[in-house]
């Protein structure tokens, strides 16, 4: 939900829509639920998707809507990432 309001704030150039969903995804990663396993790579995982959040952030922060596309691709790139490696793990949640 969080990644459809940034893309919708990409599309109609509200940064303060992306700031606020970007603001979500960082609360939700922080959370507990969000440490599924503890695991090296799970954790390199997740801390490569909430420096891409950071970056998306700035990003909006500056009114750029190039910079804040290519940051929500990189950031959708990380999630790819982290769900492919999870699938492949096969960890027990």
């Amino acid at each position: 939900m969080y990644s459809q309001n940034i893309l919708e704030g990409l599309t109609t150039n509200d940064f303060d829509e992306i700031q606020a969903a970007v603001r979500e995804l960082q609360r939700v990663t922080s959370g507990e639920k969000w440490l599924i396993v503890d695991a090296k790579e799970y954790r390199q995982h997740t801390a490569d998707f909430e420096r891409s959040l950071q970056r998306l952030q700035e990003a909006a922060a500056t009114k750029s809507i190039d910079a804040a596309a290519l940051r929500f691709h990189e950031m959708s790139l990380r999630c790819i990432d982290c769900h492919k490696h999870v699938r492949k793990a096969n960890y027990e949640l």
